[in-house]
């Protein structure tokens, strides 16, 4: 295992700042650095094993039969980003731990940094896409719905965009990828380490953590404010007919679950409207519940996995 003090001035390993790591902790918890080792390889692979076996099930259940829906979509591209995690950031990193030295040729070398480079934006931007969808959903349910605005291929396109801009942002890290003393490391020598992390820090983790909070501050406001104008509509007052358009509503917030149940809105409103003389107006009752559902479902998981 090479020593941190043989690789050239200039440069550094993801592997070996790991063990630097280490051996700051051994001497903190009187620890054999071997045993510290170990530790490090059994949590990668409970890691790597987590990941692809949960992945694969949602893979599984995602692909199944059922009705296609474009927030499966998203959640399969999630799926394939956190198995590329995996295989090409947590496998390549494990077998370091447990070989110890870089044996392939500097090609490999920097496919492996372009991997792990590339997998974390991937993971990043397709949580991002995901935050996207529900937002728009939340905030514009009739335009979601769309063929125009969310076709499949658009759907595409914005996935396609994403892995895109995550291989042009990986892009740095094999341009810097060199073989030094048979460690796979970092050329220091054009770029300071300060610049490289923070740039990683921001690009990857801090503006997409940004964007995601933004989409679920903005779907909480927008739900909110959905509950606070329904509470109101359904308040009809006492002594006073209730008009065509609010018999509608208190109908539309009680059936809107059931697509029976839907069709029973429709007559039973026009009934209503042909009995006052009014005009009968279209509207998608159950859009807004149903994006609550799912918003809540997503911001917990996604709260939890940043945590």
């Amino acid at each position: 295992m090479n020593n941190p003090s043989q690789i050239p001035v200039g440069y550094s390993s993801s592997s070996e700042c790991p063990r630097i790591l280490i051996n700051t902790t051994v001497n903190a918890l009187n620890m054999t650095p071997d045993k510290m080792m170990l530790i490090c390889r059994i949590i990668l692979i409970v890691l790597f094993t987590t990941n692809v076996i949960g992945n694969l099930s949602v893979l599984f259940v995602m692909c199944g039969t059922g009705r296609k829906k474009r927030m499966r979509f998203f959640i399969l591209n999630l799926a394939i980003t956190d198995i590329f995690v995996a295989t090409g950031a947590i496998l390549p990193e494990l077998i370091l731990y447990i070989v110890g030295n870089f044996y392939a040729p500097e090609f490999m070398c920097r496919m492996v940094k372009y991997m792990q480079g590339t997998s974390i934006y991937a993971s990043s931007f397709a949580l991002i896409l995901l935050s996207f969808d529900r937002a728009e959903v939340v905030i514009n349910p009739m335009r979601s719905t769309t063929k125009v605005c969310f076709s499949t291929m658009h759907r595409r396109t914005l996935v396609i965009f994403s892995w895109a801009a995550a291989g042009i942002f990986g892009l740095p890290s094999p341009i810097l990828a060199q073989i030094a003393n048979q460690t796979c490391v970092y050329d220091f020598t054009r770029v300071t380490p300060e610049a490289y992390i923070v740039s990683v820090s921001v690009t990857a983790f801090f503006l997409p953590a940004l964007f995601i909070a933004v989409c679920h501050v903005i779907m909480v406001v927008r739900i909110w404010q959905a509950g606070v104008t329904t509470d109101k509509d359904l308040v009809v007052p006492a002594g006073k007919p209730a008009s065509s358009t609010k018999l509608r509503r208190v109908v539309a917030h009680i059936f809107h679950d059931s697509q029976a149940q839907q069709t029973n809105i429709s007559s039973e409103t026009k009934a209503i409207s042909q009995s006052t003389n009014f005009i009968q107006l279209s509207s998608s009752p159950g859009c807004i519940p149903r994006a609550r559902i799912k918003t809540v479902k997503m911001t917990l998981v996604i709260v939890s996995g940043l945590g």
